[in-house]
């Protein structure tokens, strides 16, 4: 791994030990998955979003536009592939939110090894063939259904592995009470909280209108599609996060609680939810190339007829034409 401090005004050198002693352990982690070399530019960004835009067009202009908004937050780090086998990888971080000193210290050590597991996942997910007759960019519904999966297990699992990575590095709390580091003690309950607003902001009674908007000709057909699609994937990426962290604290989950009375949870998101948290749970320790391999499908043939399910309890429904292209169906939707 190199460490990039061009785009940094004036790096830490302790913040550079630190991350260099993250990456060993990660590297050692990465053994077990018996991954192979995999190549990491690590760039600690003043500028984070004009880095990680050069780097998107470092061999011409790519058409991608990058920005940090998702649902219920911002983006902080991002992996960017160098190489078609994922053997070279950029991970570009906002250098404004790392630090090696004191409590910040805590979720520098949690947001570098979060990202770091991404190079190996990806890595994984090639060589053990996953992809190789995916998308890209996803477009059909059963696709985008996969791709949301693939999503949602990598950020959970990368989550999974950076609370465990946190506790070798201290406790909290004093005298009795001291208990190992975890996600829980750095993020609270944040995660949960955000997943409540965007509830309220997009999910009920948010996609439900989506669909009446099409249906009244206020939305186009291709744009409602998008907008339903996009917010399942940031919205269970969310849920990923929220569900690691309460996880890794032994909470009550983000769909329980005081959640877990909303319409949208309910209606929508619980039974997704719970068809894949199962499997996800049950793959945290999967190491090698082929039972990664199965662990990615089996996810993935959790997740994928759930979204259907819940896209249909939207009235929304999709037929196959068989040669990569697909019908949708609109109905009222359930409310």
């Amino acid at each position: 791994m190199t460490v990039d401090e061009a785009h940094t005004s004036s790096p830490a050198e302790d913040l550079r030990l630190l991350v260099i002693r993250i990456h060993s352990i990660i590297a050692a982690l990465a053994e077990r998955y018996e991954v192979g070399d995999i190549h990491v530019d690590l760039v600690l960004a003043d500028d984070f979003v004009s880095t990680t835009q050069a780097i998107l067009d470092l061999d011409g202009p790519s058409g991608l536009t990058f920005d940090t908004e998702r649902l219920g937050g911002e983006a902080v780090a991002k992996n960017l592939p160098l190489s078609d086998d994922g053997s070279h990888v950029a991970v570009v971080m906002n250098r404004h939110l790392l630090s090696a000193v004191g409590e910040a210290a805590a979720q520098t050590i949690f947001l570098v090894a979060h990202e770091l597991m991404h190079p190996i996942f990806n890595r994984l997910r090639i060589r053990a063939g996953v992809l190789d007759d995916a998308e890209f960019p996803s477009s059909t519904p059963w696709e985008v259904a996969r791709s949301i999966a693939r999503t949602v297990n990598d950020e959970y699992q990368a989550d999974f592995v950076a609370s465990i990575l946190l506790g070798q590095f201290g406790t909290a709390g004093d005298g009795e009470s001291k208990e190992t580091l975890h996600a829980g003690h750095i993020f609270g309950n944040s995660h949960t909280e955000q997943f409540q607003q965007v509830l309220d902001t997009h999910v009920w009674p948010g996609w439900a209108d989506t669909v009446r908007d099409y249906q009244y000709h206020r939305l186009s057909l291709d744009r409602m599609w998008q907008r339903l699609a996009s917010d399942a994937d940031q919205i269970l990426t969310l849920l990923a996060h929220a569900q690691a962290v309460t996880d890794a604290a032994g909470r009550e989950g983000p769909t329980e609680g005081d959640a877990g009375s909303h319409r949208g949870v309910l209606l929508y998101l619980r039974p997704v939810w719970e068809a894949v948290l199962g499997p996800i749970r049950a793959n945290r320790s999967v190491f090698g190339v082929d039972d990664f391999a199965r662990a990615d499908r089996e996810i993935a043939d959790a997740l994928e007829p759930a979204l259907l399910d819940m896209w249909e309890t939207l009235g929304v429904t999709f037929t196959d034409n068989g040669d990569d292209s697909f019908q949708i169906h609109v109905t009222h939707p359930a409310r």
